[in-house]
């Protein structure tokens, strides 16, 4: 029976980022993934904003996040050989009076003047949008491919027989003293990062998540390629080549994963009102995302069983959440370091 030092279960960001750094600091594991299509990675933006919300809110611990998420994606854009993100400033439409006061009493406080660029500067935008009132820019914002990650790091895991694609199947699991094991493999402790699909698990299903589902379309505007995100009602975060994923907020009740014509129509009406130049939809996506109710991931250890363990309960904040979070459960597993209060079962 092959042993290890851990087990993962799911291999989109959250689970991607936490074998990287597991395996990078001298533990040897395996993943056990069966390439969800409906899974959030694969679909997101990877977006990384400092200000988020209509209140233009400081990020949790963005200024702890940030260099951290540099890091990572640095180190893994080397392992893969592929560049996995940008540095992105975001500008933000204000659309009245009140949005604008809001904007220059949150960018001007203390805790975010650093975010704000020195100037605000359309003229990437100026010939394709139809303008608000006015406008506000950040800077220290990121794009991260997640797409690209999650594809090219299965590659990297499958070159080396890392990964095992298949269904979980809770039913294999035996738990042990000092061990447990799954068919034919023995492992230390077992990781589930499996996104939304916790609400199936047995040992974490009691967390407080609650699936939200997100849509977006990918179009592509000719002559347009912007090197800053833009907020004007949807996101328009730029892929390169007038190419842009174009995405709305959550959906709490839904059927099922698959995109839906209602959203589709929805986002199709913002956006022939907000450009004023022909674009093409190249492709409409949806996926289901974990979200935790207080908005922080749930991390560590279960209850009763101390090798089992969840990594889970990142949203909408993935690409920012991750890096930071992983090294944190790293240094728990290795190094016997606490689990902090704000990401504990127990909080």
């Amino acid at each position: 029976m092959p042993s290890f030092d851990y087990i993962i279960v799911g291999q989109g960001v959250a689970g991607s980022i936490l074998d990287f750094s597991l395996r990078k600091n001298g533990l040897h594991g395996i993943v056990i993934d069966n390439g969800h299509k409906d899974a959030a990675s694969k679909v997101a933006a990877g977006v990384i904003n400092p200000l988020t919300g209509r209140k233009y809110v400081k990020s949790w611990m963005i200024d702890e996040l940030l260099p951290r998420a540099q890091e990572v994606y640095g180190q893994l854009s080397k392992l893969i050989g592929v560049p996995l993100f940008h540095d992105r400033n975001i500008i933000r439409a204000l659309h009245n009076i009140k949005e604008e006061n809001e904007w220059e009493l949150k960018i001007n406080s203390e805790e975010s003047k650093h975010f704000k660029a020195d100037k605000t500067e359309l003229e990437q935008y100026e010939p394709v949008i139809n303008a608000a009132m006015s406008y506000g820019e950040l800077q220290s914002g990121m794009q991260v491919h997640l797409p690209v990650l999650i594809r090219a790091y299965k590659q990297f895991l499958s070159k080396y027989k890392f990964i095992v694609e298949q269904e979980f199947n809770f039913d294999k699991l035996e738990l042990h003293d000092d061990h447990i094991s799954y068919e034919t493999i023995k492992a230390e402790t077992i990781i589930f990062a499996e996104g939304y699909r916790v609400k199936s698990n047995p040992y974490f299903s009691h967390l407080a998540h609650e699936p939200s589902k997100g849509e977006a379309l990918l179009i592509k505007i000719e002559n347009c390629d912007p090197q800053k995100i833009l907020k004007q009602k949807l996101s328009f975060v730029p892929f390169g080549d007038g190419v842009f994923w174009v995405g709305s907020g959550y959906e709490w009740e839904f059927k099922d994963a698959n995109p839906t014509a209602s959203e589709k129509e929805k986002m199709i009406k913002i956006l022939d009102k907000n450009l004023k130049v022909p674009y093409k939809i190249i492709d409409h996506i949806a996926a289901i995302r974990p979200t935790v109710l207080d908005r922080r991931p749930y991390i560590g250890p279960h209850y009763n069983h101390k090798n089992i363990y969840i990594f889970n309960g990142f949203g909408t904040k993935g690409a920012s959440l991750t890096p930071y979070w992983a090294e944190h459960l790293m240094r728990h597993m290795c190094f016997k370091e606490p689990i902090s209060p704000f990401v504990s079962l127990e909080r």
